[in-house]
């Protein structure tokens, strides 16, 4: 009897082991700062260069790691491409519907905020504007003279940012200071 119910006792012992190795649990580790929609796929950004991805209208999701550090202030979808910024100054794409990264430095003050235009980004750093080009190879610098925003306000002031550009009639638009606005053409030159 002693012999059967160690065997019983062995056998359910590798029986949970051999159970317990089935299942994967991944933390989810993001503080959220924003989404965006395309079609079917809904990709949510936030903190520590991750995302949560769903290909199938929120049926399914992924989350992935697309920057090593920092927090994801924008992304872009269109088609099978992905364009994601983080707030240290780089870039990252995928052509292949998020397989596979890629990993461009371009700057290296924060960035706040970017948009497309026609001929690429529109971006915001904490003390100039830039344009970039579709492979993130700088254009145009404007050097912005207003406070900087490493003083003790500065995520309030980078909040504030985070929606600070446009681009509009064929021509961007930025904010510079607390509701001063100021108009450029493509080449990052004021007009008014």
């Amino acid at each position: 009897m002693k012999i059967i119910i160690l065997y019983v006792f062995i056998w359910i012992i590798y029986y949970q082991f051999s159970v317990a190795e089935q299942f994967d649990f991944i933390p989810i580790k993001i503080n959220f700062n924003g989404i965006e929609v395309k079609d079917e796929t809904i990709a949510v950004y936030g903190d520590y260069g991750s995302m949560l991805i769903s290909f199938d209208n929120a049926e399914n999701w992924k989350q992935i790691k697309v920057f090593k550090k920092g927090r994801i202030v924008k992304l872009f979808i269109e088609e099978n491409r992905f364009t994601a910024f983080n707030d240290l100054g780089e870039a990252v794409v995928s052509r292949d519907s998020a397989k596979t990264w890629e990993l461009f430095s371009f700057s290296s003050d924060s960035t706040l905020d970017a948009i497309p235009y026609p001929q690429g980004y529109f971006v915001r750093t904490e003390q100039t504007l830039l344009t970039l080009s579709y492979d993130f190879e700088i254009k145009n610098i404007f050097n912005l003279k207003s406070e900087p925003l490493y003083a003790l306000n500065y995520s309030l002031k980078r909040l504030g940012y985070k929606f600070s550009l446009a681009n509009f009639k064929d021509y961007l638009v930025a904010e510079t200071d607390s509701s001063m606005l100021i108009r450029f053409d493509f080449n990052l030159e004021p007009i008014d």
